[in-house]
C-alpha cells in the first residue's frame, strides 16, 4: 500500500503541474486576439522544460536567479508569460525596420531592465564565462519563437543598446540609458 500511494502522490504532483501549464496557456490564450501556432507551442515546450531549465540556471548563473525566474506564483508566472509573448511580438513586428530605430530602442531598453531584474551580480558574471557547450545547451532547453531573420535582427538590436548603453560591471545600466517600463 505504502508503495501504491508514493506512486499515486508521484502521478497527482505531475497531474497538479500539468493543470498550472493549462492554466498559464488559457490565460495567455484568453488575453490575446490571435495567437500564431509558433509561438504557442514554443511556449508549451518551455513551460514543459522548466525544471531542467531552473536546474541549469541554478547550476551556471546563480541560484538567486534560478529562484526569482522560476519560484514565482501562477499569478507572476501568467504575467512573465504575457511579457514573453509581447516581446516576441514586437521583434517579429520590429525585424523588418531598422535595429537601431527609437522604437527599437525602447523594446530592447524595456525588454533588458525587465530582464535585469531577476538577475543578480553572480549570474551575470556567470553568464560572461559560459563556453560554448554551455551555451548550446541553454538553446537546447529554451526555445525562442523566432526565425533565423528574427533572430539575426534581435542579436544586432541587443548589440546596438549594449553598444550604446553600456551595462557597468555591476549588472547596472549607466545613467544615459532609458529606464523604460511597460506603464510607461
Amino acid at each position: 500500500m505504502k508503495l501504491q500511494q508514493q506512486a499515486l502522490e508521484v502521478k497527482l504532483v505531475k497531474i497538479k503541474q500539468s493543470l498550472e501549464l493549462i492554466s498559464r496557456m488559457m490565460a495567455i490564450v484568453q488575453s490575446e486576439d490571435q495567437l500564431e501556432h509558433p509561438l504557442l507551442f514554443s511556449l508549451i515546450r518551455n513551460m514543459n522544460q522548466e525544471d531542467m531549465q531552473r536546474e541549469w540556471v541554478a547550476n551556471h548563473l546563480s541560484e538567486y536567479t534560478a529562484q526569482t525566474l522560476f519560484d514565482r506564483s501562477a499569478e507572476a508566472l501568467k504575467k512573465m508569460d504575457a511579457e514573453t509573448v509581447r516581446f516576441s511580438r514586437d521583434v517579429k513586428r520590429l525585424s523588418h525596420g531598422p535595429n537601431d530605430s527609437q522604437e527599437a530602442e525602447t523594446v530592447i531598453g524595456a525588454y533588458v531592465n525587465w530582464a535585469m531584474t531577476y538577475i543578480d551580480q553572480k549570474a551575470i558574471d556567470n553568464l560572461r564565462n559560459l563556453d560554448e557547450e554551455q551555451l548550446t545547451q541553454l538553446d537546447q532547453l529554451v526555445e525562442m519563437p523566432l526565425n533565423e531573420k528574427e533572430t539575426a535582427w534581435l542579436d544586432k538590436a541587443l548589440e546596438h543598446y549594449f553598444s550604446k548603453y553600456m551595462l557597468t560591471e555591476q549588472g547596472e545600466l549607466t545613467a544615459s540609458a532609458p529606464i523604460i517600463t511597460r506603464e510607461s
